[in-house]
């Protein structure tokens, strides 16, 4: 993409971003985005068909960034040092708060937290690190989506603002959760 391409998108995002702190996506209008992006309704649609795809580029990129993170991690270590995954989760999230609270608190976000919650569970469910015993336990299911929901509900409400905590507290304290110290 060319740098007036990129800028133009970049515009489009960041007053998509802004109009979500006070709008739901569905009430948006592409005539609300392009007043505050400063452009033409040509330029929105030479990048985007509809809004919600700005929301899909969006929560894409995201992913593919939480499947990265996750790349690196053995579920196996999760179990006995759950830290190490969750502080890589805080780092990057805390790359940019505001962007991920808009995101997070954002009407549409609770579709956005179930896709987390499934590539977590889907990753859990699916590393090769975990004995195959262990994965056909009657349970095994129920225990991994546990795991993977309290996880994404943990940051969920850190953004909303309803912990009293930092963004790093959360590994560690899910971390002594976990290992059942007090």
């Amino acid at each position: 993409m060319n740098r007036n391409a990129l800028r133009s998108r970049s515009l489009i995002r960041k007053a998509f971003l802004e109009l979500a702190k006070t709008k739901d996506a569905e009430e948006m209008t592409v005539s609300d985005i392009i007043r505050l992006a400063d452009i033409n309704r040509a330029t929105f649609y030479a990048h985007y068909s509809c809004i919600r795809d700005i929301c899909e580029e969006i929560e894409n990129e995201i992913i593919d960034k939480m499947k990265s993170v996750l790349a690196s991690f053995r579920f196996d270590s999760f179990s006995q040092n759950p830290t190490q995954l969750l502080l890589q989760i805080s780092t990057y999230l805390s790359e940019d708060v505001e962007y991920y609270r808009t995101l997070i608190t954002a009407s549409e976000a609770s579709k956005f937290i179930e896709k987390m919650e499934d590539i977590l569970v889907e990753y859990m469910e699916n590393d090769p690190s975990i004995p195959e015993a262990t994965r056909k336990l009657k349970y095994f299911r129920l225990r991994v989506y546990y795991v993977a929901g309290g996880i994404c509900n943990a940051y969920l409400q850190w953004f909303k603002g309803n912990l009293d905590c930092t963004l790093f507290d959360i590994p560690l304290e899910i971390s002594r959760f976990l290992k059942g110290i007090d």
